[in-house]
């Protein structure tokens, strides 16, 4: 027992030491994250979803893809940070927008 809490002292100290840091030149850069803004097309909202629209949207809110939301439309439930949804109504009409 008393030989091993020096060995602990030790192995706790040893822990503590700083990592080393690489310069900033060294270091990985960081993936860009994209994403989509949906509040950006909100002027769009009563507008009909026609592909003028859809790609009005697209540019404004910075998303990679578009997808339509009709009413009781069945969706997949992946996650994609870079797709913008705009929702319409039964008439095509574009009720909101909302990412990924």
């Amino acid at each position: 027992m008393r030989l091993l809490a020096p060995a602990l002292i030790l192995f706790a100290i040893a822990g503590c030491a700083a990592a080393p840091q690489l310069p900033l030149a060294a270091r990985p850069a960081a993936l860009p994250i994209r994403g989509c803004n949906a509040h950006a097309a909100l002027p769009l909202v009563g507008q009909i979803a026609d592909d003028a629209a859809r790609k009005r949207a697209k540019e404004l809110t910075g998303a990679r893809t578009v997808r339509l939301v009709r009413p009781r439309q069945p969706q997949a439930m992946n996650f994609d940070s870079g797709r913008l949804d705009i929702e319409v109504d039964r008439s095509g009409k574009i009720t909101g927008f909302s990412c990924g």
